[in-house]
């Protein structure tokens, strides 16, 4: 018998060792932070792998930003953060006259970029925060008109007071900005050729 006839006999008189396979993991917090921590870093890869075949498959844009427990940031852009990060700013929420300055500092690179769309996205955050309370204090009174016998926004607008004016015309703004978020979201949808 030759070497390899001798290699595949022990082989076969040697139990093997079962693996536990591939098995559904229930989602939650990992409680060691040792798991936690590798865990992270081989999903991290795994994420930014997956956005890097989207971006190949479907020619579309992506970015990610990951923040770990400790603070650190990870990103990932195809074709690079920053200009995607740019173009989501400037279509979204940057009034027309920061355009040319956000867009200049992009192109240098400078720190100064960096802190722009730091206070962009502070100030953002704080609108965020802003309209959720807004939101929450018109379903209270929505909650509290409708138990006081109504649906005044489907009476005459001339029977309409102030406050009320003024709470159709915020409803009928937030409507219109809705209306044409989705319409940007399903523009830039069909532009990058995935649904």
């Amino acid at each position: 018998m030759n070497q390899l006839g001798h290699l595949k006999q022990f082989r076969s008189s040697v139990p093997r060792k079962r693996s536990m396979g591939r098995r559904k993991i229930e989602m939650k917090t990992i409680d060691k932070e040792p798991a936690r921590l590798v865990t992270f870093a081989k999903r991290r890869v795994g994420l930014f792998n997956k956005a890097n075949e989207l971006s190949t498959l479907c020619g579309a844009e992506v970015v990610i930003l990951l923040f770990s427990e400790s603070g650190k940031v990870y990103s990932f852009g195809h074709p690079n953060v920053n200009s995607i990060l740019d173009k989501f700013l400037v279509q979204n929420f940057l009034p027309e006259e920061n355009v040319p300055k956000i867009m200049e500092e992009s192109v240098q690179g400078t720190k100064n970029s960096q802190v722009v769309k730091h206070e962009i996205m502070t100030e953002l955050l704080s609108k965020v925060g802003v309209e959720k309370k807004r939101g929450k204090a018109l379903d209270q009174q929505r909650e509290e008109e409708t138990l006081l016998g109504g649906e005044w926004w489907q009476g005459p607008i001339e029977d309409l007071d102030l406050p009320k004016l003024n709470h159709l015309m915020l409803s009928i703004h937030g409507f219109i900005e809705l209306a044409m978020a989705k319409a940007n979201m399903l523009t830039l949808g069909t532009k990058n050729g995935c649904k």
